[in-house]
């Protein structure tokens, strides 16, 4: 074993802490080598390979370099991420998907080579590691300084929440949530990497190929967000309704998938009931955010039957309602900051507050230890009556339509409009006034439902800016192009 690794001890119940992702790599080196890690194009690369390819990369780094990687999940993307942190530089991922204007603001913003001003005491016991972009969802991305502490602290949460035996070094992934955003690079890549885990690479970026790629990869364990999971429970019930659901099943996911883990969203409780009861899959919900290193809550074995749940506080965070139920976190992953300009850090006064909290943005409940997902803060709308709205709720209902693929609710003076991409669609004629019936089926009432339905040509894109990071409408962007469609 090369020096650049240390020693660690080989016994899995050890209480020794880990400082930085590299000694989590380093340890499940030692323990696992010649397991599989990654399969790339048919090609598979252990965890012994990957070691040997981070040796290779490291000299090309110089500490506090910024490292810029544009690119999706791939052997390369892993070993550059190592290759850095090995030499004491910092990773910054950016989308692929990302308009080349934007991609070259975000490397003027954060190129410089110093740590940022007021990072620390000047003390560089918790260096700087990442530098990842917030989705977008509601605002403009910032930029999110991650420590090394901030990730391996989070890490040993999520670790202490899901014991071994039940993700372990046998399990497999599909890896095909991207790495540039938290949820898929801490929860599964990292924490996989853990595991002694191993993780299958996507060979195709048209999200119609997934399925076929996750059949044939054949995973243990599944990292997705809702929409894949209302989309696939939606070709069930209306395609392959006649169907045993064992079959439908190992036709879509594989013979042995056990688990799934979804973030990004709340998903609807009927939806996770569906895998829960038909297919023998639990759904493992969590919540947190990009600044909370991500995780703060997490749904673990034995308890996916609540569905409401976004699970309890994962052991060291502590949370606390403040305006209108909003919640509050205090927590070791919780970040320092977003870059700010001229290389500063950044800390909004309404995010971070005093003793070390930070202001989440959504409204939850309490009880018993667990989240319960109510709305984001400011997220419902008050219609010129009084009444208020979820809109978010909405165009997850509609979504459950067949044939939807993207919806976007708008508010005008007129009312509420609804912006649809839905291809496969043949007739628009009843189109509304099927919404309607299907929006007041599920509970909505008639100062809630659509007025009026805009088609779209095209489908919503993230290289556009019509949609956030995590795949859902910038409605300032659908607004403005369905404004200027046909000038």
């Amino acid at each position: 074993m090369s020096t650049l690794f240390k020693k660690y001890p080989t016994d899995k119940q050890t209480n020794y802490k880990m400082k930085t992702i590299v000694d989590v790599f380093q340890r499940s080196v030692q323990r696992w080598g010649a397991r599989p890690f990654l399969i790339e194009k048919g090609r598979t690369w252990t965890y012994c390979d990957m070691h040997h390819q981070v040796q290779a990369l490291r000299p090309r780094f110089q500490p506090h370099q910024r490292v810029f990687y544009t690119g999706t999940n791939s052997v390369s993307f892993v070993a550059t991420l190592l290759a850095t942190r090995a030499s004491g530089a910092v990773f910054i991922p950016l989308s692929p998907d990302l308009p080349v204007s934007k991609q070259e603001s975000m490397t003027v913003m954060a190129g410089t080579p110093e740590t940022p001003k007021e990072w620390s005491d000047g003390s560089d016991d918790d260096p700087l590691a990442l530098l990842l972009w917030t989705s977008g969802t509601t605002a403009l991305p910032k930029g999110v300084l991650l420590s090394e502490s901030n990730l391996v602290s989070n890490l040993a949460m999520i670790e202490n929440r899901i014991p071994h035996a039940v993700l372990g070094e046998t399990d497999r992934s599909y890896a095909f949530l991207p790495w540039c955003h938290s949820y898929g690079l801490v929860c599964e890549l990292l924490f996989l990497m853990s595991r002694g885990a191993s993780l299958v690479l996507p060979g195709t970026r048209d999200p119609r190929g997934y399925v076929g790629e996750i059949r044939r990869s054949r995973p243990t364990v599944l990292f997705t967000v809702p929409r894949f999971l209302e989309k696939i429970r939606q070709v069930c019930e209306t395609r392959y309704w006649y169907l045993p659901s064992v079959l439908t099943k190992r036709a879509i996911l594989g013979d042995r998938l056990r688990y799934m883990s979804v973030g990004g969203a709340v998903v609807r409780p009927d939806t996770l009931a569906f895998f829960r009861d038909a297919w023998d899959v639990p759904v493992f919900q969590g919540y947190g955010l990009t600044e909370t290193g991500p995780m703060i809550s997490l749904c673990a074995p034995g308890e996916y039957h609540n569905t409401g749940s976004c699970g309890q506080m994962l052991h060291g965070v502590r949370v606390r309602q403040g305006n209108d139920n909003e919640l509050e976190v205090q927590s070791p992953s919780v970040c320092r900051g977003y870059l700010g300009p001229d290389n500063t850090v950044w800390r909004p006064s309404e995010k971070f507050l005093d003793g070390g909290w930070f202001s989440t943005g959504d409204v939850f409940r309490i009880k018993e230890n667990q989240l319960f997902f109510e709305h984001r803060r400011g997220g419902l709308w008050k219609l010129p009556g009084g009444k208020f709205i979820d809109p978010i709720f909405l165009e997850k209902t509609v979504l459950d339509m067949e044939g939807v693929e993207q919806a976007c609710l708008l508010l005008h003076n007129e009312g509420l409009t609804l912006v649809l991409w839905a291809p496969e669609r043949r007739s628009r004629t009843r189109a509304l006034e099927d919404i309607r019936a299907h929006l007041v089926s599920h509970g909505f009432q008639a100062y809630e439902l659509p007025r009026r339905l805009v088609w779209l040509d095209n489908p919503l894109r993230f290289e556009e800016g019509t949609l956030s990071l995590k795949q859902e409408p910038v409605r300032h962007a659908v607004e403005h192009r369905i404004s200027t469609r046909g000038r």
